[in-house]
């Protein structure tokens, strides 16, 4: 498969817009995600963009497109946070360097769906279990 140095800024760009148009494919929390009907339709959309300059791509392909630029994506996006923290000022922000990052920035909210929400809560479970176990020793 081509590599993103190899399509265009134009097509690129196509692949991008149909990849935010398609909720099933990038928005984890949405119900259109769990269709697979919907998702092989919009996987074959995707596919007729990338068969513009690879007549041989299959569905395979554009999913590996996909994790490749979401890949980037967070990559640069995980640059520009850590940068903030820093308590810099707003000139020492790092400007990410790939240039459809800001095509991207629909995928900022999707981070990785159940496993963030469960590490998140976790916390709140282990102190909920933690003071129940002691107020069942102060009972007995």
């Amino acid at each position: 498969m081509c590599d993103s140095r190899t399509y265009s800024h134009e097509l690129l760009t196509e692949f991008i817009e149909a990849f935010r148009n398609n909720p099933c494919l990038c928005k984890i929390r949405s119900n259109d995600y769990k269709d697979k009907n919907l998702k092989l339709q919009a996987y074959n959309n995707l596919l007729e963009i990338i068969r513009k300059v690879e007549r041989d791509a299959t569905i395979e392909n554009v999913k590996k497109k996909i994790n490749s630029l979401r890949a980037g994506f967070r990559k640069e996006h995980k640059k520009v946070q850590d940068s903030k923290k820093t308590g810099s000022g707003t000139d020492q922000v790092y400007v990410p360097k790939l240039w459809y990052y800001n095509q991207l920035e629909f995928l900022k909210d999707q981070g990785q769906g159940k496993f963030n929400y469960l590490l998140k809560n976790f916390s709140i479970h282990y102190y909920i279990i933690r003071a129940y176990s002691l107020l069942c020793l102060c009972l007995n």
